[in-house]
């Protein structure tokens, strides 16, 4: 989830490399920068959940997606949605 939220929200991916060899390593060993300093109007708590997912430390690392549902569920009224797409 983090990835392909890391990516819709900023243009980007959050490691982008040259070559596979150079995203390899990137994926092993860099950190993402977190994705607040790339979409600067982005909920703490949803910045909080993209930069969760894509930790390094898989005991910092969020790996419940019931616990990413809920926390959709209970802080999505601070999403602003474009009148133009519903």
């Amino acid at each position: 989830f983090g990835l392909i939220a890391y990516e819709l929200l900023s243009g980007n991916h959050p490691l982008e490399q040259g070559n596979l060899w150079d995203q390899s390593n990137a994926n092993r060993s860099d950190t993402v920068d977190p994705i607040s300093t790339k979409v600067h109007d982005i909920p703490e708590w949803f910045a909080g959940i993209v930069d969760s997912c894509l930790e390094k430390d898989r005991d910092k690392r969020e790996d419940s997606f019931l616990k990413i549902i809920h926390l959709f569920t209970t802080n999505s009224k601070d999403l602003a949605v474009d009148s133009e797409l519903t």
